[in-house]
């Protein structure tokens, strides 16, 4: 089953992009697993993912 709360998946995914600001890169990854165990389908945090993986 899955859980789709797009609020909550929303305010993970802008938590986790303070966190990059901040440099916390360990903090950014639980905020967008976060924001994708709330919306397994919201794009911009995979897109994020992958340019934080594309950059490391």
């Amino acid at each position: 089953m899955e859980i789709v709360d797009l609020e909550q998946a929303q305010a993970w995914y802008q938590k986790g992009l303070e966190c990059i600001k901040e440099g916390n890169l360990d903090e950014v990854e639980k905020c967008f697993r976060a924001a994708l165990y709330y919306n397994p389908n919201f794009a911009e945090v995979h897109n994020a993912i992958g340019l934080i993986l594309w950059l490391s």
